[in-house]
């Protein structure tokens, strides 16, 4: 028994046959605009699926880059975070960079700093060459932790400042005990 739907919407061979008769087109013609609407609606369906998995690539890639941002903003602050834990250790253990550390540290490893000077100077040399840049940075650090820290801004920056300079101070006071030692 057939239902009343499967009568409205299944088409059998007489409906088709009417439905031709209809478009007045031969069996080869019909046959043909059949091939063709399923070339269309192949092509229709298959464009929808393109745009579909091509947002879907797109999103994944937005997605991948947001992480990326993320992952290399979480490196900067560590790096910050490094460098202001290196700058103020350095500061506790030179007594704020004191002149009787800078002699001290001169002293002791007076040979070993001379033998380096040119790698040192190297790097005086371009410090000074980026200073603003430097300085610009040292900003950027002092305003990210001055909030954490019981160190002020101006605090922050010149540690920063001065444990960049300290090895070269170091290597300009061990050619100072140099001459003196052989004079």
């Amino acid at each position: 028994m057939v239902s009343r739907w499967e009568r409205a919407v299944v088409p059998t061979n007489a409906r088709v046959e009417h439905f031709r008769r209809r478009l007045r087109l031969s069996r080869f013609h019909f046959a043909g605009l059949l091939v063709l609407c399923g070339f269309f609606i192949g092509a229709v369906v298959l464009s929808v699926l393109s745009c579909v998995f091509r947002y879907r690539s797109v999103s994944a890639l937005i997605k991948g880059a947001e992480i990326a941002v993320q992952r290399a903003s979480a490196r900067k602050i560590q790096d910050m975070e490094r460098e202001l834990k290196e700058g103020i250790a350095l500061s506790l253990k030179t007594d704020g960079f004191s002149e009787a550390a800078r002699q001290a540290a001169a002293t002791a490893g007076r040979d070993g700093i001379l033998a380096a000077h040119a790698a040192v100077e190297a790097k005086e040399a371009e410090r000074l060459a980026n200073a603003r840049a430097r300085a610009a940075h040292y900003e950027g650090v002092a305003a990210y932790a001055a909030p954490r820290s019981e160190l002020g801004h101006a605090a922050i920056v010149e540690i920063l400042r001065e444990a960049d300079e300290w090895e070269y101070k170091v290597l300009q006071e061990a050619k100072r005990l140099a001459i003196e030692v052989s004079r």
